[in-house]
Parts: structure tokens; C-alpha cells; sequence
């Protein structure tokens, strides 16, 4: 082989070792031709990402999709244990007054976590829920309210409380209410015929591995609440037929139960009587020989004063909710006992309990 043909032969050897390099992808391709690569590979690929991503955030238990505090859920599941508390503690119970959350720890002893609503002093006919409040509500077992125009402040957060994980327990519901009155916890023989049992019902529903603890708790409350209703009975026997008048409504099933004859200033819950309405209940407490006003730490008690001046007799706070935490008060069975005192003291009776 002659010294060219060499030079040519080498040239060649060295080309082929030489790394050709590599297409940039869509370099040479036309605009529409790439468009349709991406449609066919790129776009299922960035898809199946993106709901991989999604389920992960979303799609899981206690997530954001599943959160009861945004009214969506799935649908319940029967098999499930209705309890949103966790593992191995208490049941977090919420109500909207004081008393019924006295009743609740009674029923539920050390397996439940209870919460009242509104505070001590406030309406609960106005009462506005704040977000803190809505959130626990959303995140309780077991929601416990009386209904019937009472608490309708807790219509507004509704919607965020998931069915699965929170039961909503309307007290009214199934009574035969009189004239639509809510106030039926002030009537003890109902508490123990129809509160006590429905919450105790609840909370086996909740936790039916407690439900003999529950029974158990049940049968000595009702005990204890038999033994009121007599007391009461004895204490009042007196004092049947005399006026009970209170600027509020909320003694009427009290009045029913032990024979006295509730008149009352206030027209509707929260609603400002009218002059001619205030006029009649004068009238009225002039003919009956009415001895006293009866104001709640609720309300207003300038209307009651301004009543009682024209009446010439005294005004007197009687309190149907309580104060958790204060002597007297904090306990259903001790305000039903405070309530007596204050009504045998205004009405002629004063025999220490």
C-alpha cells in the first residue's frame, strides 16, 4: 500500500473511533412533530404524577379531603367504632349549656372529656360560636345541644361536622314540648326519663365496650335525681298555686312539674315585649297576689326592676344554666337545689334545705 492510500486508511480507523455525538431530542424535529411526542408520552406521564401526588396529600385518612371541619367525608362506614378521640383516651364530648355537661360526666365518669359552649352569663338564644369553638365541635364524638330554637347557634357550623365521626344528639327531639318551649332540662323527672337515657345511649354507641360502665353510672345518676324530684316535691309542697314570674320563659316545665303558676314577661326568647304584652302581665301579676320577680343572669334585669317598682315587690335572680367551677352552681343537681332555696325565699317559704 503506497503512503497515500496509508493516510486514508488511518483517517478512516480514526473517524470510527471518534464518539458521534448524540441528537438533542426535538432539534430537528418540526414544532407540530414534537407537540404530538409530548401528547403521547408527556402529558400521561406529568398526569399519573400529578394524582400520585394528590391521593398522597388528599386521599389518606385525618386529610385535608377527609376533615370533618370541611363538611366533606366520605360516606359511613357501619363497621366502623364512632369514636374520633384517640386511641385509649377519653371521648371528647361537647355541649352547648352547662348542665347538660354536668349530666354527660356523670353518665361518662373518667371515659369521657367534656366542653361547654357558652360560658357562664351568656344568652344562649344569641350566643355567637367562635372558630375555635367550631373546630372542636368538628373534631368531638359526640355533640350534645337541646334544640328547638335554644342553640341554633350551632346551625352554623353543621356542615363541617362529619357524620362518621361525630354524633349530634338533639335533646328536644321526641318530647312533646309545651308551647314550644326548649327550657325541659328544668324539669328533673324529664332529665331522668329522657336526658339521661339518650345520652347514655349515645355513649354506647360510641364506645360499646364501656357500655356497662355507662349503665352502671346511669342507674346510680337517675338514683340521685329520683331523690330530687322528692325533695323539690317536699320542699314546695307549700307553695302550690302561688305566681312564679320571670322575665324569661324558662321555668315553665319547672312550674308544670311542682304545682305553681308560671307567668312570664317575655313573650318569645330574646324578642322585646311589647307594651301591650308588659301591660297584661301587670294586670295579671296584680289579680294573682304576686310576691316577686324572677330575673336570670342571662338577661337584662332592667325591665324586671322597672316591673317590680310598679308591682312594689322585690326581684330575685334564679339561674337555669349555672357556673361551672362555683359553689352552688356547678353541678346540675346543686343549681336545681340553689334555684328551690331562691323560689322559697321569694314566695314565703324559708326553711333551710
Amino acid at each position: 500500500m503506497n503512503a497515500r492510500g496509508k493516510d486514508v486508511l488511518d483517517l478512516t480507523k480514526k473517524q470510527m473511533n471518534t464518539e458521534i455525538p448524540k441528537p438533542v431530542p426535538g432539534a430537528n424535529q418540526h414544532p407540530r412533530t414534537r407537540s404530538l411526542v409530548f401528547l403521547t408520552w408527556g402529558l400521561p406521564v406529568l398526569l399519573l404524577t400529578g394524582i400520585t401526588i394528590w391521593f398522597l396529600l388528599h386521599g389518606g385518612e385525618g386529610s385535608f379531603w377527609h376533615s370533618p371541619a370541611n363538611g366533606l367525608s366520605r360516606a359511613p362506614n357501619p363497621e366502623e367504632k364512632l369514636n374520633s378521640s384517640e386511641p385509649g383516651g377519653p371521648i371528647e364530648v361537647v355541649s352547648t349549656i352547662f348542665p347538660l355537661s354536668d349530666i354527660a360526666k356523670n353518665i361518662g365518669g373518667d371515659k369521657v372529656s367534656v366542653m361547654t359552649l357558652i360560658p357562664p352569663g351568656a344568652n344562649p338564644h344569641t350566643y355567637e360560636i367562635s372558630p375555635t369553638q367550631a373546630i372542636l365541635v368538628a373534631k368531638a364524638s359526640l355533640l350534645i345541644r337541646v334544640g328547638a330554637g335554644l342553640d341554633d347557634f350551632v346551625d352554623k357550623i353543621m356542615s363541617s361536622i362529619s357524620s362518621r365521626e361525630t354524633i349530634i344528639l338533639r335533646l328536644t327531639d321526641g318530647v312533646d314540648l309545651v308551647d314550644g318551649d326548649p327550657h325541659i332540662w328544668l324539669d328533673p323527672v324529664i332529665v331522668k326519663e329522657r336526658i339521661v337515657p339518650a345520652i347514655t345511649g349515645a355513649l354506647c354507641r360510641i364506645a360499646p365496650e364501656d357500655a356497662a360502665y355507662f349503665r352502671k353510672n346511669q342507674f346510680l345518676y337517675q338514683e340521685r335525681l329520683d331523690a330530687l324530684h322528692r325533695e323539690i316535691q317536699r320542699l314546695l309542697s307549700n307553695l302550690e298555686g302561688r305566681p312564679l314570674i320571670s322575665v324569661h320563659s324558662a321555668w315553665r316545665y319547672f312550674c308544670l312539674r311542682y304545682g305553681l303558676k308560671g307567668i312570664y314577661i317575655e313573650e318569645f326568647p330574646g324578642k322585646e315585649p311589647s307594651p301591650r304584652w308588659i301591660s297584661t302581665v301587670v294586670d295579671l301579676a296584680k289579680r294573682s297576689g304576686a310576691q316577686a320577680i324572677f330575673v336570670e343572669p342571662q338577661f337584662s334585669a332592667k325591665m324586671a326592676e322597672t316591673i317590680a317598682q310598679e308591682l312594689g315587690v322585690e326581684v330575685y335572680e334564679a339561674d337555669p344554666i349555672g357556673k361551672e367551677g362555683v359553689p352552688g352552681f356547678n353541678t346540675y343537681i346543686d343549681l336545681m337545689k340553689h334555684n328551690v332555696e331562691v323560689f322559697r325565699k321569694a314566695l314565703g317559704e324559708n326553711r333551710d334545705l
